[in-house]
């Protein structure tokens, strides 16, 4: 052996650590996740107790009526959750079917347990308080697996703890209560699923989602642009004619064309499943849900603090409000002011689909779906106040990206709280008078902070650089679910 080789110490710093250090590091780091958890249950539990007399119980009674009708309407239970959908019946729900099916079970078991109750009791809401926290921890869980895309386990944990311990998650799950945070946990997963190209588990993952709120079509015009704009070739202008972006815009095509039908059938596959009793039934009277006429008769702004609001209060407009009714030309049609506002929320969803595909290698592109929902509620009318969740909530990583994005979180995170805290005050008008005073007059100078906070972060997403990412997607080979 040539005794001019020589091995080189290995620095205590670089070498590998030992297997016993690794298992020590997981079992840590399990323990800590374990007391996030019963601390965010303990603080859950606290604020269900301590709000008996500010708890908003219209929309949880109103849960338990329509699934004790629903049992009493039919011999067997899909039988009567079907039967509630009918234009003859004397019910009327607008629960997607997958929601309605876990509320009439939540009665069916407390019927099971202690008869079945015309009036509910604060006991009885237990077991749909846990499903509540059974979807919050799918959320937490989802958005450390969505930001395990782009971040490292520290900053993903981190951005998970900042969801879970969320206030205005808390209020609107365990004080109010309400079912909103249902929508997180399928949003964040099809998050995932796109960032990571699971386009078939992706639609399955958001069929489940419009299957329990409708709200979650929220951010399908961003998913859909995203999902077209991204593959865009990177060619020159001056090349468009050219031999070379033909062939790259035929590869758009088929590639775009093909994650587009996974998804959809990703997302026909589970609502089949899910609307099966309806489809044996003959029932399909639950699509109109989704596709029921807004109501212009409605004000602005149902409580949530946003541009509508500021419209209605300030200037005085209602959603039937005429801004441009062309008499020259038939073909155009009058453009009302709530038409007007759809648009520009839809000009610029589209443009954070730019950006987004522009920032798909870095993290910012995680701000991207919570920026989609704070857009869209921010502008559309005839929001409620609770809506403001899904943006703070989605938004939890811009407390690992930057400053300016925690910032902006911080304030949709207040702004997210403080409005469904003031309209739970309201019920109890001989407490709390100079805060519900403080709160019902600065509403619509509030509104101004959403605008504010959704500027800010479309800007954050605008300032990411497209391969800035130190963690890069590598395409598996040999996947069961295609990835293109």
């Amino acid at each position: 052996m040539n005794s001019d080789l020589t091995v080189a110490p290995v620095s205590k710093l670089t070498a590998p650590c030992s297997r016993q250090s690794v298992f020590q590091r997981h079992v840590f780091t399990c323990l800590l996740i374990c007391q996030i958890l019963v601390l965010g249950l303990m603080v859950r539990v606290w604020a269900f107790d301590a709000s008996t007399r500010i708890r908003f119980n219209w929309d949880i009674d109103n849960a338990w009526n329509h699934a004790v009708d629903a049992l009493q309407s039919g011999p067997s239970f899909f039988s009567g959750v079907v039967k509630v959908y009918n234009p003859t019946s004397h019910i009327y729900t607008d629960y997607p079917p997958l929601r309605f099916y876990i509320v009439t079970a939540w009665v069916d078991l407390i019927h099971h347990w202690a008869g079945l109750s015309a009036r509910r009791t604060d006991a009885d809401s237990w077991p749909m308080l846990l499903v509540n926290f059974f979807f919050e921890v799918a959320a937490a869980a989802g958005m450390y697996f969505f930001c395990r895309t782009r971040l490292c386990q520290t900053k993903s944990l981190l951005a998970a703890c900042a969801l879970w311990l969320s206030p205005a998650l808390i209020v609107n799950t365990f004080v109010w209560p309400q079912w909103d945070c249902w929508v997180l946990a399928p949003v964040l997963w099809t998050g995932w699923a796109v960032l990571d190209r699971r386009w078939l588990l992706a639609g399955i993952c958001f069929g489940c989602g419009t299957m329990l709120k409708g709200q979650t079509l929220f951010c399908l015009p961003w998913l859909l642009a995203f999902m077209l704009l991204y593959p865009l070739p990177p060619g020159r202008p001056a090349g468009v004619l050219g031999w070379n972006s033909m062939v790259k815009a035929v590869s758009w095509f088929i590639r775009t064309s093909r994650r587009l039908a996974q998804f959809a059938l990703g997302s026909a596959i589970i609502i089949f499943i899910i609307t099966l009793p309806f489809t044996i039934r003959h029932n399909l009277y639950w699509l109109k849900i989704y596709t029921h006429q807004i109501n212009m008769a409605q004000p602005m702004s149902v409580g949530f603090w946003n541009l509508p609001m500021i419209l209605d209060r300030q200037y005085g407009w209602w959603r039937s409000d005429l801004i441009w009714s062309p008499h020259w030309l038939g073909l155009i049609p009058s453009m009302t002011i709530n038409h007007w506002l759809d648009a520009a929320a839809l000009i610029w969803l589209i443009i954070l689909a730019l950006f987004s595909r522009r920032a798909f290698h870095s993290s910012r592109v995680l701000l991207a779906p919570g920026t989609a929902f704070a857009i869209f509620v921010t502008l559309v009318p005839g929001m409620h106040e609770r809506y403001g969740l899904w943006a703070a909530a989605l938004l939890a990583p811009a407390v690992v990206i930057s400053p300016m994005a925690a910032f902006s979180w911080l304030i949709l995170t207040i702004m997210a709280f403080l409005d469904p805290f003031n309209s739970c005050l309201n019920g109890d008008p001989r407490h709390w008078v100079i805060l519900r005073s403080l709160l019902g007059k600065g509403a619509q100078d509030m509104a101004w902070f959403w605008l504010f906070a959704i500027f800010l972060m479309t800007y954050q997403i605008f300032l990411s650089r497209s391969g800035s990412s130190r963690r890069k997607l590598v395409p598996r080979r040999g996947s069961l679910l295609t990835r293109i």
